[in-house]
């Protein structure tokens, strides 16, 4: 295995000890001795890879942003306006990435509600997925340009509720005594009636 092989499968190993650990005792708890311990290395090889918690957890936000990336391009890729995106490929690729990543998704939506966490750092990364819709969108529809209504409006009006309704649903679904499937059929009549007036703004 190569050095810089090595270095990397480190590196992983150190994110899914913070993962670990974040998720457990929550961010501003979590010590980096026991992100070392987990993870199986010394301090001085965390703090090479790592300079800081807030760092691995940027790290762990690019890594859910960048799979978001890949299951976005993975299923809408064929789609010729967003329009036509079908509610269920929404639901599988949101499943896909939210379900995997629902613990990690929890603590970042506490911690920035407490204040331990900079909402910037969330922005930043979100931003760069935005770019990537916004790409798609101006590429079927031909529109040149969308104003900050249209970040205003992704922010607001589909990352936050599919957050919340993702971590929430099956709680809902029991709190209201309906099946989730009609629930979830509910959710996406609304969800992307609010999308698809985000492409006309």
């Amino acid at each position: 295995m190569t050095k810089n092989k090595m270095g990397e499968k480190t590196k992983e190993k150190i994110l899914l000890a913070a993962r670990q650990e974040f998720t457990e005792n929550g961010f501003d708890q979590a010590k980096m001795d026991q992100i070392a311990k987990r993870a199986g290395v010394n301090k001085v090889m965390l703090y090479y890879h790592f300079e800081s918690k807030e760092n691995m957890l940027r790290e762990l936000i690019y890594k859910i942003i960048g799979e978001s990336k890949i299951k976005f391009h993975e299923g809408f890729r064929f789609v010729k306006s967003p329009q036509e995106l079908a509610p269920d490929t929404i639901t599988q690729k949101i499943e896909e990435v939210l379900g995997s990543n629902k613990d990690l998704i929890h603590l970042i939506t506490v911690e920035i509600l407490k204040g331990t966490i900079d909402i910037k750092i969330v922005l930043d990364t979100l931003k760069g997925f935005y770019q990537t819709i916004l790409s798609f969108a101006q590429k079927k529809e031909g529109k040149k340009a969308y104003g900050d209504e249209f970040f205003i409006q992704m922010f607001f009006f589909q990352t936050i509720p599919l957050i919340l309704y993702f971590h929430f649903s099956s709680e809902l679904a029991k709190g209201l005594e309906i099946k989730k499937e009609k629930l979830d059929k509910i959710f996406m009549e609304k969800f992307l009636d609010s999308y698809y007036r985000t492409f006309s703004l």
